[in-house]
């Protein structure tokens, strides 16, 4: 099971019980989760389970960007901000369903002749190449065994009921989840995962909210960070560069042993990662 990243798969292996704890100082361990899902999950055809709390609100756009639509970027490399709505649907819309998603920009219809389903995209306007892109990426993320839970607020019990459920009818081998969706305490989410992923003998990721505040650290987060490190196996801080740095983002991955500092490029416009390539 690879991450997609060359050194970081020399630096962690996701092939055994365990979990990954991704925390930021800059918000943008969310969308790092979701490469990790496109690259696991979609690209590499592993069963994955997804819980998140759905949207991630783009502020300057005023517009809130679904899982999927962040899916959908990162897999077709199209600009997050002209994709509004992607989905697949079974039934053909009706008038009013198509009137509303003019409201919010261009609307299509498009006939996808392999399973008989209607694509439905409302999007500012895509050139021919993006247009392929989006519909491609729309199909190959609806046909991989990833499987998204967005109810919000679930008790840690639930959460747990769902795993297993998945593990028992997909035999899901990964699983990645956002603590903001499970109404309890960061610590104990994590105690309960730490026996969940040994119980399911599954590599858990899981994604905490930014542990700064102005790049001031507080010592309660600490503490906390502390705390949730010592439950871990894993531990991945995101980290933008300066501004000589720009689009880098420093990732310092902690094991239990080693503490390696790997760099890749954040394409904020996909919200992508990539790579770094060092010239010589």
């Amino acid at each position: 099971m690879k991450t997609g990243f060359k050194d970081l798969d020399k630096t962690i292996k996701i092939d055994k019980p365990q979990i990954i704890l991704i925390t930021s100082t800059d918000e943008i361990e969310n969308v790092f989760a979701l490469n990790l899902v496109k690259n696991i999950a979609i690209d590499e055809n592993i069963k994955t389970a997804l819980f998140t709390d759905l949207d991630l609100e783009n502020v300057e756009e005023e517009f809130k960007i679904y899982t999927k639509n962040i899916l959908t970027s990162i897999c077709s490399t199209v600009d997050i901000n002209k994709i509004i709505d992607s989905r697949y649907i079974k039934t053909i819309l009706t008038k009013e369903e198509l009137e509303t998603a003019k409201t919010k920009g261009k609307a299509e219809v498009l006939f996808d002749e392999t399973e008989g389903q209607k694509l439905y995209i409302t999007k500012e306007i895509l050139n021919n190449v993006e247009e392929k892109r989006v519909k491609e990426s729309c199909k190959k993320i609806n046909n991989a065994p990833l499987y998204i839970n967005t109810e919000e607020g679930i008790t840690i019990n639930e959460f747990k009921e769902k795993c297993r459920d998945l593990k028992l009818e997909k035999d899901i081998q990964l699983i990645v989840i956002n603590t903001v969706t499970i109404n309890d305490t960061k610590v104990n989410i994590l105690k309960t995962i730490n026996e969940l992923a040994k119980e399911l003998e599954v590599t858990i990721i899981v994604t905490v909210p930014t542990i700064e505040n102005n790049n001031i650290p507080l010592k309660q987060e600490l503490k906390e960070l502390v705390e949730l490190m010592n439950i871990t196996d894993i531990t991945i801080y995101l980290k933008l560069g300066n501004e000589e740095e720009k689009g880098i983002v420093h990732c310092i991955v902690d094991t239990k042993d080693t503490r390696n500092v790997i760099d890749l490029i954040y394409l904020t416009k996909y919200n992508k990662f990539v790579d770094l390539i060092r010239k010589l």
